[in-house]
């Protein structure tokens, strides 16, 4: 698990960048003011945003994603739109990044000929965990998922962003990260799939896979921070345990062999009775 109190992810801010200049046919360069050739070095100057207008202490990340423009090889169009994401903690690293973003763009493109306008969404706030909310949940997680090295705070605050940061504005509480990390695809992931190995890839990555074993795994620590919260025990270990044992099967041998994944969660009668 991975956990913090104070900062933990990052407010992000969509923006688009719009660069017009005068097209023409790709054989004829010297008549036209080439938008693409402009994007192209704007792009590249836009890397210097973060690495020399941000102090060296503070996390920020400016991102180009998108481009887009012309629609045939041999023609040189109007326009190109650039998109991307910028990430910050701090309002004055928001500020500075905005501003430079706005000098750059306005400055290169005056050096080509070109014109642009910038438009820019500011989205999530900053996703601040409280600390006691934070250290109820590490301390469970110690507890449940194997000792002090299941939990760390490593690699945080992370600049990913959440909307979850407006809850946290009004009611104190805590954001964490189940690791999904396996070598190999075991019990529930197995389930329907042929592979061996698991990508491990971070969501929005292309090569994604959800890791499935992680969810019997969140709904039984969910269970168990309510029972936290509310000062009462509503399941014993046997009833719902942590993690869940994997289910043996025998293969044609006789030989016992670990094949199905853990699960399910079942119920015990009188609680099912309490819960209708």
């Amino acid at each position: 698990m991975a956990v913090c109190a104070g900062p933990f992810m990052g407010h992000p801010t969509s923006f688009k960048i719009e660069i017009t200049g005068k097209g023409g046919h790709g054989s004829q360069p010297h008549l036209v003011v080439d938008p693409v050739l402009t994007a192209a070095h704007v792009i590249v100057a836009l890397q210097s945003v973060v690495s020399r207008n941000v102090h060296s202490r503070e996390q920020a990340v400016l991102s180009v994603t998108m481009v887009h423009g012309g629609e045939v090889s041999n023609v040189i169009p109007d326009t190109v739109t650039l998109q991307g994401t910028m990430r910050d903690l701090k309002e004055e690293v928001f500020e500075t990044i905005i501003s430079r973003t706005r000098a750059i763009v306005n400055g290169v493109c005056a050096a080509f000929g070109a014109t642009a306008n910038c438009t820019f969404n500011s989205m999530y706030c900053v996703l601040n965990n409280h600390e006691e909310q934070a250290g109820i949940v590490a301390d469970l997680a110690r507890t449940l998922l194997g000792g002090p090295q299941s939990v760390t705070a490593e690699g945080l605050p992370n600049l990913g962003a959440e909307d979850f940061a407006f809850f946290l504005q009004k009611v104190p509480g805590c954001f964490f990260f189940l690791g999904g990390k396996e070598p190999a695809l075991t019990a529930w992931s197995r389930v329907g799939s042929s592979a061996e190995s698991r990508s491990n890839c971070m969501c929005h990555s292309t090569a994604f896979d959800y890791n499935d074993n992680v969810s019997p795994l969140a709904a039984v620590f969910f269970v168990r921070l309510v029972e936290h919260r509310l000062g009462t025990s509503l399941y014993t270990k046997a009833e719902l345990p942590m993690p869940l044992p994997p289910t043996e099967e025998a293969d044609g041998d006789g030989d016992s062999v670990s094949a199905k994944p853990a699960g399910p969660i079942i119920l015990p009668t009188a609680k099912k009775a309490r819960t209708s």
